[in-house]
């Protein structure tokens, strides 16, 4: 459910000016393409989400034979060419998705692999964007399968472009901010008047956050916040 605050989401011709930019800049650092990664919603979707409107729904999991590369997903953006993302098939919208080319894929690495070649890539040079977040099965996988493709690491080309906020993005990290100051404020307050339990302050800190719904306070182990369960007692 919308709130009447909410400012409109970052349209969709939005993210395709932000990757004609990134080609530019892509084409500018002398690479024919850049290929990024991104994990899951509430762990770094970052250039995944930011360029294809895309993050994966689910967390990671252990690779397998059936499955390799869970909550993970890759963008590729050539300097010339149709764009591509590669993701898991675990309830993925293909509605909202801003490629040219999606595909669902139980094995990524493979499926991207299959793009590159297919895109004429395998042997150019390809900036990568989120290399840190690579699972070194699929950086081996990469490097064997594309022997003849320089694939070179760089966060720069994306994160210089991103930190460049757009007069929507804007609006949406004020809207975050609000959301944010009022939950905090009314879980002080609940803390001032104290007997609250840990779960009180959780409550009456999501609430007012509106359509902010993943928005929650949780008190660490050291927190002298009263808890809604007993702390554990110290072993002698």
């Amino acid at each position: 459910m919308s709130h009447p605050l909410d400012p409109p989401a970052i349209h969709r011709s939005e993210i395709l000016e932000r990757q004609e930019r990134v080609r530019a800049a892509t084409a500018a650092a002398g690479f024919d393409a850049l290929l990024a990664i991104g994990r899951s919603f509430y762990d770094r979707p970052g250039d995944v989400a930011w360029l294809a409107n895309h993050q994966p729904p689910f967390p990671t999991t252990v690779f397998s034979d059936e499955n390799r590369g869970m909550g993970h997903a890759f963008f590729l953006l050539p300097v010339s060419g149709p764009s591509t993302l590669v993701t898991d098939p675990r309830r993925w919208r293909s509605d909202l998705i801003v490629a040219d080319d999606a595909r669902a894929a139980s094995d990524i690495a493979a499926a991207i692999i299959d793009v590159i070649r297919g895109a004429g890539l395998d042997r150019g040079r390809i900036a990568f964007a989120g290399f840190d977040l690579l699972p070194a099965p699929m950086d081996r996988q990469l490097r064997s399968e594309l022997p003849g493709a320089e694939i070179v690491p760089d966060d720069r080309l994306v994160a210089n472009l991103r930190a460049i906020k757009s007069p929507a993005e804007q609006a949406l990290m004020r809207r975050a901010a609000a959301c944010a100051d009022s939950a905090i404020t009314a879980a002080v307050e609940t803390i001032r008047r104290g007997s609250a339990t840990e779960r009180d302050v959780s409550t009456i800190g999501t609430v007012p956050t509106g359509t902010a719904r993943w928005k929650t306070i949780s008190a660490t182990a050291t927190s002298r916040i009263p808890r809604s369960t007993p702390k554990k007692k110290p072993r002698p």
